[in-house]
């Protein structure tokens, strides 16, 4: 009696590997990774222009407030000397209101300098420009 062997089945993958599947949650991994990180410089440079943007609204309504007291905020200087004079604060020597500070709080003194991209001088005035 002659036996025959039984025919085999093609080997038939079912699942992937384990380490195919190490592999592909790493390339995710690195991909998100990148795109977060250029998602955040992206973000971090928004808020610091509308920080700016804030800031030299604050500047621009102190300037209108000091002026309409009659407070001269540029001293014979130009418009980065009015904002350096707001900063520190300038105090009203006459009228009714004598006596009372005229002053900006940034949260650090250097943060005007990006506020000046959006101010202008106009006479005796700083004004606030939104584009």
């Amino acid at each position: 009696m002659h036996l025959t062997p039984l025919p085999t089945a093609p080997f038939v993958r079912r699942a992937f590997t384990l380490v195919e599947l190490l592999a592909t949650i790493a390339a995710i991994g690195a991909l998100s990774s990148a795109a977060i990180m250029a998602y955040s410089g992206h973000l971090r440079e928004a808020v610091i222009e509308t920080q700016d943007r804030r800031n030299a609204q604050e500047i621009a309504s102190e300037c209108q407030r000091a002026a309409a007291a009659g407070v001269d905020v540029f001293q014979d200087g130009g418009l980065e000397d009015a904002v350096l004079n707001l900063i520190d604060g300038i105090v009203a020597t006459d009228g009714p209101f004598r006596g009372r500070a005229f002053k900006v709080i940034l949260p650090t003194p250097d943060t005007y300098q990006g506020a000046l991209h959006y101010l202008e001088k106009r006479d005796a005035e700083v004004y606030y420009l939104p584009e």
